[in-house]
């Protein structure tokens, strides 16, 4: 990576000069670009660690690079780049942001979205997208062949509760006859449904509590109890059997119902500008790790505990220090995580993959560690630890508190995008209705990817779409800003040594921290490295912009470097939003 990277060339002209190994740093303070401390040189205590670096000094001037120097102080040996060597660099880095960088070259798969057909895409779901968009760019960038999938959860009790509430409450209505999205029109009988169930359970809850055997019972209890007599509870119950049998009525409503959802989950998705190379339905893969559990079985892998389940043990396994996990029921239906198994398995022949990675909440962390253990004691190849992967993320809520679909406080991504648009449109009068919508999804991308994916994060739209600070809006602004100045460049050979301000070094320096950056991203692809990255960037080059003339330069020679440092900027803030997955936009 020497002609992209500047602590490259450091580290090679040390380890020229002193045979020595050493990691080369920014620099802690003003008066030095890199940086390190010298008792890495000392080869024991006792050393004159001063009389080392005047030896080290003296070799490593000797080898160095021009437009590099070298000094001392206190136990630092520091070095600074001339402004010239780094805006070769960033030139190099410029015209070929990943050169240097070694090729992942694995065939990998990204999951992620992974809806519900009962409800629409949620803020939720925005977070799960940000993350698998970035995630895929990333790993495209960096040289793997990439493939997307997503899995629909499209069968199952919460499915049936949409369609009974249909049958009970539609009235032969339907997306077209109403007017609005499918997702949304399948979403609001959900929610009916969950209305009507709680009504049921108020008079059967309040005559449990008259009963005295009930005196001791918890409110959650005597729900639980109520939920027993439910009538409609059982009503969904004998629906998702007559569905599992194949009944053509109820198999007929869940198609028509499933393809409203389907339109409508299209239309957002469309507008996200998401799309997958695999789609996988639970309905067609529930039964089929039936037989690698019962494979699992007959090796000897697998037990069949007292009422006839099949379970894992995942002490013996490995996996944990206790518990059993239920893979096939006594009556032979399976779980979720069975259809996970078989999933995992479909995955892997049809794609022929290195690695699989699964882009759910942390709220399933404990199933994918369970899951992962036993395709790896299941002796699969392509589940050898690492191979599989969760990319796991912390939930976001809203300032209000934590949404709920089944109370109706969910927050759909295609009002929020709404909302969102119409808050950009009044920012100001030359956004039109194209460019106000890519704004205000860039508010919102930005926002989810800018936090570290582990954590939990409260989504404050108005925050996210200001034109300040560390938002989408802000990025985009300083792209746009860039952008428009290089229209008035000419193709001329560049003398950055008429660079002399500050803020010039500095917008330089950041502009060869990209490989940098990128190196971080090869360790750990996470959009926090590139979203923290790209506003420094921004907020240097507005610095730089506002103190340092470009088109009106004090010299042809200045105006046509500063240019040149314009473009570099433009291209790498493009790059960056190109890996977070944010649409560009050329004006505002």
């Amino acid at each position: 990576m020497g002609e992209y990277s500047i602590p490259d060339k450091l580290s090679e002209a040390v380890k020229q000069a002193t045979g020595k190994e050493i990691r080369i740093t920014r620099a802690g303070t003003k008066e030095a670009d890199y940086a390190f401390n010298a008792f890495a040189l000392q080869e024991s205590k006792d050393c004159d660690i001063h009389a080392i670096m005047d030896e080290a000094c003296k070799k490593i001037v000797a080898v160095l690079p021009p437009g590099i120097t070298i000094s001392q102080k206190s136990t630092f040996l520091n070095f600074e780049i001339s402004n010239t060597l780094l805006a070769r660099t960033a030139s190099n880095i410029a015209a070929e942001p990943s050169g240097g960088i070694t090729p992942g070259g694995k065939r990998i798969m990204v999951e992620y979205c992974s809806p519900n057909t009962n409800k629409p895409l949620h803020l939720g779901h925005a977070r799960n997208i940000s993350i698998g968009l970035s995630l895929t760019a990333v790993l495209k960038f960096l040289g793997n062949e990439v493939v997307t999938a997503n899995v629909t959860n499209d069968k199952g009790v919460h499915i049936c509760k949409s369609m009974l509430a249909y049958r009970m409450f539609g009235d032969g209505r339907t997306p077209e006859s109403e007017g609005i999205k499918g997702d949304h029109f399948v979403g609001h009988f959900y929610v009916q449904y969950e209305k009507a169930l709680q009504e049921e359970l108020k008079s059967i809850i309040a005559r449990l509590k008259n009963d005295p055997a009930n005196a001791k019972c918890s409110d959650d209890e005597l729900k639980d109890l109520a939920k027993k007599e439910s009538a409609l509870e059982d009503q969904v119950n004998e629906m998702l059997k007559k569905w599992e049998n194949g009944e053509p009525e109820i198999r007929a409503l869940w198609q028509q119902m499933n393809a409203w959802v389907y339109e409508g989950f299209g239309e957002t998705l469309k507008r996200l500008r998401v799309s997958f190379d695999a789609n996988y339905f639970e309905s067609d893969i529930y039964k089929m790790g039936a037989e690698i559990v019962q494979e699992g079985l007959r090796k000897g892998i697998l037990d069949m505990d007292k009422s006839g389940a099949i379970i894992a043990d995942l002490e013996k396994l490995g996996i944990k220090k206790e518990g059993k996990k239920v893979l096939l029921r006594p009556n032979g239906t399976t779980v979720y995580m069975t259809q996970d198994l078989a999933l995992a398995k479909l995955k892997a022949e049809q794609h022929n993959l290195d690695r699989s990675m699964y882009v759910v909440a942390d709220e399933q962390n404990d199933h994918f560690k369970t899951l992962f253990g036993i395709l790896h004691a299941l002796g699969f190849t392509w589940a050898e630890p690492g191979n599989l992967v969760h990319a796991s993320y912390g939930m976001v809520n809203l300032p209000h508190g934590r949404m709920k679909s089944r109370e109706g406080t969910v927050v759909d991504i295609d009002d929020l995008l709404d909302e969102l648009k119409k808050g950009a449109k009044e920012k100001g009068k030359d956004i039109n209705d194209i460019r106000a919508d890519i704004i205000g999804k860039a508010a919102l991308q930005f926002y989810l990817l800018s936090a570290k994916a582990e954590t939990s994060l409260k989504y404050n739209p108005e925050d996210s779409l200001n034109f300040e600070g560390k938002t989408g809006p802000y990025i985009l602004y300083q792209y746009v800003r860039s952008g428009k100045l290089l229209k008035k460049s000419e193709e001329k050979e560049p003398d950055f040594s008429v660079l002399t301000d500050e803020i010039e070094h500095q917008l330089l320096m950041k502009l060869v921290e990209f490989s940098d950056m990128i190196r971080i991203l090869k360790r750990n692809p996470g959009s926090i490295t590139v979203a923290d990255y790209v506003y420094d960037l921004a907020k240097t080059f507005s610095l730089f912009y506002e103190k340092c003339p470009v088109l009106n330069a004090e010299s042809e020679e200045l105006k046509i470097a500063r240019l040149c440092l314009t473009g570099y900027t433009h291209t790498l803030l493009g790059t960056c939003l190109d890996l977070l997955g944010i649409e560009k936009l050329e004006s505002m």
